[in-house]
């Protein structure tokens, strides 16, 4: 595991893997108000895809039989 500084101090992760699917949502501190606009939205749901699937295709490649 690699260990950084945290980016997001406050900020709770909660993570559930199951043998077929794999669940996460963040907690915002409350001392932080997170509005986000339409637009914003859109690029923060299209990065968090991003990054989850970057993450998950490491184990994608090593599967066998995975219909895509």
């Amino acid at each position: 595991m690699v260990h950084r500084k945290c980016l997001t101090p406050g900020a709770k992760y909660h993570l559930w893997l199951q043998d077929d699917s794999l669940e996460i949502f963040v907690d915002f501190p409350k001392s932080i108000a997170m509005t986000f606009t339409e637009d914003e939205t859109k690029v923060l749901e299209e990065e968090c895809h991003n990054a989850v699937e970057a993450i998950l295709a490491r184990y994608w490649k090593r599967s066998r039989g995975v219909k895509r």
